[in-house]
């Protein structure tokens, strides 16, 4: 809001930079707009930066102090606000909901998964552990594979889907080694499949959930 106050002073003093500013907001959002199937709001995020400066030059332009001071400490708390939750407790953070769902609600969140790689971390020390992942790209194949380290004697094995069939073909790997299911994408899990569940990694608004299983010997 300051910075929209901003370029409103600016267009006063200056026509000639507002309409420079002015530029470097319509063109970026017309080149997504036309680019992009969704518009997202974290694709506008670079607004941020364009917004800044015009308040920091609206703030700059007041002449008296106390009005200026409080410009301040408002931009500042309001910032450092929605700052601090997305650092130190994102599942409060301030996000339009189609980016809650993508970023910390739905499917695509990864809560647990460090959790996961830790627990078959420890595993591992006793013999090499194998993660069948519910998703050959991005979660949860790609975010468990990112968190391993060099000397982990862990594997990653992605399937799309991954069922009954899928998990019975790997029972072979249980002699050598702890095998693990980590499903991310559903919330219903037939009896008869031969798992165990571990954990279950509830997301924030708990409208999904990522579960670790163990696989069994069980036909």
């Amino acid at each position: 809001l300051i910075g929209v106050f901003g370029f409103i002073l600016l267009f006063i003093k200056d026509r000639l930079l507002a309409l420079y500013f002015y530029l470097w907001i319509v063109i970026p959002y017309g080149a997504v707009s036309f680019f992009s199937k969704i518009l997202f709001p974290r694709y506008l995020i670079f607004f941020a930066s364009i917004f800044t400066f015009l308040g920091i030059y609206f703030i700059a332009s007041q002449k008296d102090i106390k009005l200026r001071l409080l410009l301040i400490v408002t931009f500042l708390v309001s910032v450092g606000y929605l700052n601090y939750a997305i650092i130190f407790n994102p599942a409060v953070a301030l996000l339009p909901p189609v980016d809650r769902g993508q970023y910390l609600e739905g499917w695509p969140a990864g809560w647990g998964m460090s959790e996961i790689v830790s627990f078959a971390r420890e595993k591992s020390k006793e013999k090499p552990v194998v993660l069948l992942a519910e998703g050959n790209f991005g979660t949860s194949g790609d975010v468990l594979d990112s968190l391993l380290s060099r000397n982990d004697k862990i594997s990653i094995q992605g399937y799309w889907p991954l069922g009954d069939t899928e998990l019975k073909a790997n029972q072979k790997l249980l002699k050598d080694h702890y095998v693990y299911v980590v499903f991310a994408h559903r919330d219903t899990f037939p009896k008869d499949w031969p798992i165990r569940l571990i954990k279950k990694y509830d997301k924030p608004g708990k409208h999904s959930s990522n579960y670790l299983y163990e696989l069994t010997n069980n036909p």
